[in-house]
């Protein structure tokens, strides 16, 4: 992982402030206060966030703010991400708001906790070594506060011990064997438990022979019983036989007696139908006579001649209607025009003034106009009586006209009755001759019938027996086939009683196999138990001791040289013991580390630190922070010599980016980029 940038928006004494960073070594250079430790605590919020008991967000959020955030911009191996986490002030405290992450491109964004989540994985960090306090890979092998290190060189052996424990995947162990001790009293407690649920295994196998004898007893009773049921079966079906014989012949003899039957009720039919025939021939020859003695008196007028007649007459009336229709149109023309001209002499009489020239009108102009009006109103007038005289005359021939067209139309109905009358007395005449035919075949068919149901009794009497021989052999049915019935019965019941011994059978196979396969199961439980008691666990310890030494072994190399590199007195060495606990020789004694200068102190906590970066980075491999390395004040207390020989490790640290803060100038010729920094008015920002 390599960072390219921060922004710090009211984050402790910074307002707004954006750093950038270069790969290789850059120096956070200023007085002590002027807000560079303020940039490490931004990265590690940025990262994972507030932590409980390290990383406060009072000790973050600017004082008299209520927002603050942090944005920083990463490389971590192919992946550009951006990050941001926000601080809110609110009535219980300073809590995170939520923010957003961005890898190539693609923007999400996210709660606290989903932010750390997103970062743990891209960083690869295993989640066993992330405590709800702090990153332990990141303490350990990034960024770890000066004063930090020289507590954990000051702390108890046992706390240190766990620590580098877990840092060091060695504490896996120990889990292993608490777990293997664990489980091997659980494998314990799980055998007591299945050797109750078998106790009672010899018990449930006599059981089970005690069964087998039952259902071979039983099965002897059922072949005996179904022996006897086949017999009875097929019995049954020899009377059932014989009945469906005696059955046939009751049917056949109820055939012939609904024959009989029918042809009767045929032949009452047909004597009811010549009767009715004879009361229908009586009924037309009376009718008969009737038409024939009304069409004697049948009209002599020609059917033709008379409508030739009618439509004549009816032509004359339509033309005397136009005559009519024509004079009275004339008659009303008339009638207008008198009344126009009436109304012209009024008006005239009744003028003073013409309308057009507005001068007066004498008498002598009006009696002359109504000279003129009078002479065209008597012309009206005579021709309205002539005309008038014209239509009473045509109404008086329409008249006279429409009854003589009257006659003719009663003489043309009375000549359409007897057509019809004629065409009934036919109909009639042919309606005698088909029932007289009717009546024939009626006798023919009585004769028949009569023939038929005298060779039906004849065989009927055949089957007058029949009906007690039925009877006969249904009673003989009945008892074979309820003989049937009670050994189906005695069979089904034998049937029940093997197929509960039966599954009481496989019950107890079924209880007895999984007896045998615990048994088996006791017995793997206990070879396992065994293996992990006197095998597995003291195998667990053997290779916790190797794992440890090797440990041991690097973590001491590479502290020893890296001391001996800042220090470089043969008259002081140091190392580790076994608990990880540095210590310290001078003229071949061993002294306390608390008696050493401040600047000998400094160098074996940074020796330590160095020492811890690289063997974790070896061990955890997988890790996508070894690239990066953060050294708050790492020559605190240091020389002019020690400062000098500072730039000879850094050099072999070989990082691909090397954060240092401090406040010593001489620093700034063994790095590649400085960043300066300064604080006037309680408010930092960058000089350089």
């Amino acid at each position: 992982m390599i960072i390219n940038k921060i922004k710090l928006d009211n984050i402790r004494s910074y307002i707004s402030q954006e750093v950038n960073f270069d790969k290789g070594s850059v120096l956070l250079w200023g007085d002590v206060g002027c807000g560079k430790s303020t940039l490490l605590l931004a990265i590690d919020f940025a990262l994972f966030g507030l932590q409980r008991g390290t990383l406060d967000g009072n000790a973050l959020l600017r004082n008299g703010t209520d927002n603050g955030s942090v944005e920083v911009e990463l490389n971590i191996e192919d992946k550009k991400v951006y990050l941001k986490r926000g601080l809110k002030r609110t009535k219980n405290g300073i809590v995170q708001d939520t923010g957003y992450i961005i890898v190539n491109g693609e923007k999400k964004d996210a709660s606290a906790i989903e932010l750390k989540q997103a970062i743990l994985d891209l960083l690869n960090y295993p989640k066993n070594l992330l405590t709800k306090s702090k990153s332990l890979l990141y303490r350990y092998t990034v960024y770890t506060p000066q004063e930090e290190m020289k507590a954990i060189l000051f702390g108890d052996n046992e706390t240190r011990v766990d620590i580098l424990r877990k840092i060091f995947g060695v504490d896996k162990y120990k889990l292993v064997k608490e777990n293997s001790k664990i489980y091997s009293s659980k494998l314990r407690e799980r055998m007591k438990i299945i050797e109750v649920t078998v106790a009672d295994l010899e018990n449930k196998k006599i059981e089970l022979e005690n069964l087998n004898n039952k259902i071979q007893e039983k099965n002897s009773i059922k072949n005996n019983i179904e022996l006897e049921f086949n017999n009875a079966t097929e019995k049954t079906k020899i009377s059932e036989k014989i009945l469906q014989k005696n059955e046939e012949k009751i049917k056949e003899s109820d055939n012939i007696k609904h024959e009989i039957q029918v042809n009767e009720n045929t032949l009452k039919y047909k004597v009811e139908e010549r009767k009715k025939i004879f009361e229908n021939l009586e009924r037309l020859e009376k009718e008969k006579v009737n038409y024939e003695n009304e069409l004697s008196k049948e009209l002599k007028i020609d059917e033709e001649e008379l409508i030739k007649v009618i439509d004549n007459k009816k032509e004359e009336i339509r033309n005397l209607e136009n005559e009519f229709n024509k004079f009275n149109y004339e008659v009303q023309k008339a009638e207008l025009n008198i009344k126009r001209l009436e109304k012209d002499k009024d008006d005239v009489v009744k003028l003073d003034k013409c309308p057009s020239c507005k001068q007066n009108v004498t008498e002598e102009y009006k009696g002359k106009f109504v000279s003129e009006i009078d002479t065209n109103l008597n012309e009206f007038i005579s021709e309205k009586n002539v005309n008038s005289e014209k239509t009473k005359s045509c109404l008086i021939e329409i008249n006279k006209f429409k009854e003589e067209l009257e006659k003719l139309h009663d003489n043309k109905r009375l000549l359409d009755v007897l057509k019809v009358k004629k065409e009934n007395l036919r109909n009639i005449i042919e309606r005698i001759i088909e029932i007289n035919k009717n009546n024939e075949l009626i006798k023919e068919l009585i004769a028949d019938v009569n023939v038929k149901n005298s060779e039906l009794y004849k065989r009927l009497d055949l089957f007058k027996h029949v009906q007690n021989e039925y009877l006969r052999n249904k009673e003989i049915f009945n008892q074979d086939r309820e003989n049937e019935k009670l050994l189906h019965i005695e069979k089904e019941k034998i049937n029940v009683e093997i197929n509960n011994f039966r599954s009481l059978k496989e019950k107890l196979d079924l209880e007895i196999k999984k007896g045998l396969e615990k048994r088996e199961k006791i017995a793997h439980y206990s070879k396992i138990k065994e293996w992990m008691d006197n095998k597995f666990i003291s195998l667990i310890d053997d290779i916790e001791k190797q794992v440890m030494l090797r440990v041991y072994y690097d973590f001491n190399e590479l502290f020893v040289n890296w001391f001996s590199m800042i220090m470089d007195n043969e008259a002081i060495s140091v190392r580790l013991d076994f608990e990880f606990k540095p210590v310290i020789q001078q003229n071949g004694y061993d002294i306390d580390f608390v008696n050493l200068s401040g600047g000998e102190k400094t160098a074996a906590a940074l020796a330590y630190r160095l020492a811890l970066n690289q063997v974790i980075n070896k061990l955890v491999g997988i890790i996508k922070t070894k690239d990066l390395l953060i050294l708050d004040e790492p020559t605190d207390g240091f020389s002019d010599e020690q400062l000098d020989r500072i730039g000879n490790v850094f050099e072999q640290l070989d990082m691909g980016q090397l954060i240092i803060v401090s406040h010593e100038n001489k620093i700034e010729s063994f790095v590649e980029k400085v960043i300066k920094f300064d604080k006037k008015n309680h408010v930092s920002h960058i000089i350089s």
